[in-house]
């Protein structure tokens, strides 16, 4: 969606765990994501009706939170 909304095509690579560990080594940022990594061995949850009903506050649409940042980089600086 985030490439759509920019206008230019999707590029990605999907790597297994050891190849994030060894990445990691070069890359500090993707060794980050190694220690992280246990967050996507189960379903996440998350629910934010409370939060909602306290402040009145709604969250944003993931379609919609990408076309307003994409948005946002291509306004003259």
């Amino acid at each position: 969606m985030a490439a759509q909304a920019m206008g230019v095509p999707p590029k990605y690579r999907a790597l297994n765990r050891p190849m994030i560990r060894v990445y990691g080594w070069f890359k500090p940022v993707v060794g980050e994501m190694y220690e992280m990594l246990y967050q996507y061995d189960a379903a996440y949850l998350f629910d934010s009706s409370k939060f909602a009903k306290a402040f009145g506050f709604s969250g944003t649409p993931y379609s919609e939170g990408i076309r307003i940042t994409a948005a946002s980089y291509r306004k003259p600086a």
